[in-house]
């Protein structure tokens, strides 16, 4: 399992939605929409490293450990700013959906009636 710092919530049974959020934010940018997640959503909110010109390939293989440690093995992910450039490396690499920010309100909105913004 893998040491990266994160976040996580609602029924470890439920489909499950990786948040990864941008520079120079933290986990904690999600923190208004946990709430709305549980308890139709299992979420992941990972600390990714909070430096300009963070590695992409190092962050999605440290997601990548993450979620084979949490047990999850197929899921949506959220990404925002360097978050999205992750979730669309992990989109190309695993069975997950991801979803820019731009994106991700009226997607939300209509498949989980989750109502949320920035």
């Amino acid at each position: 399992m893998t040491s990266l710092p994160h976040r996580a919530g609602g029924p470890a049974d439920a489909p499950a939605v990786v948040l990864l959020h941008g520079f120079p934010a933290s986990s904690l940018l999600w923190r208004n929409l946990e709430p709305a997640l549980v308890p139709a959503m299992r979420w992941v909110a990972p600390d990714l490293f909070r430096t300009a010109g963070a590695d992409v390939e190092r962050e999605t293989s440290n997601v990548l450990a993450l979620l084979a440690g949490l047990g999850i093995a197929s899921c949506a992910v959220v990404g925002h700013g360097h978050g999205a450039a992750v979730a669309r490396r992990l989109a190309a690499a695993t069975d997950v959906r991801a979803l820019e920010i731009g994106r991700a309100t009226s997607e939300l909105q209509s498949r989980f009636g989750i109502s949320y913004a920035v």
